[in-house]
């Protein structure tokens, strides 16, 4: 190969590389963009979570959320899973809370 064509691959496998490092940086941000997505939307309805804990269960959201985290490392169970059923009422709250609560209809066990 001479000195012309040398260069061209040169140059050709610059922009190969630059391509390469660029598509892997975009998928980079998309990652860190979706994992922060899953954060928000887990948080959320942790917050959910520990509402209807606290106001069922007539506790404040410190105790809430410290009988939700508890329920959860106990169980290993993922927060954003366990609040989850416990929003969508598959969950009955007195398994969370570790007491009896009076019978509310809307809870489904």
């Amino acid at each position: 190969m001479g000195a012309a064509e040398q260069q061209i691959a040169q140059a050709m496998a610059d922009v190969a590389t630059i391509g390469i490092l660029q598509q892997r940086s975009v998928h980079r941000v998309s990652h860190v963009a979706e994992q922060l997505q899953s954060a928000l939307s887990t948080r959320i309805v942790v917050e959910q979570a520990k509402g209807v804990l606290a106001e069922r269960g007539h506790v404040d959201m410190d105790t809430a959320f410290a009988k939700l985290r508890a329920y959860c490392r106990n169980g290993r169970l993922t927060m954003g899973d366990v609040s989850a059923q416990i929003v969508q009422r598959q969950l009955p709250l007195a398994d969370v809370l570790g007491v009896a609560l009076p019978h509310d209809p809307a809870e489904r066990r």
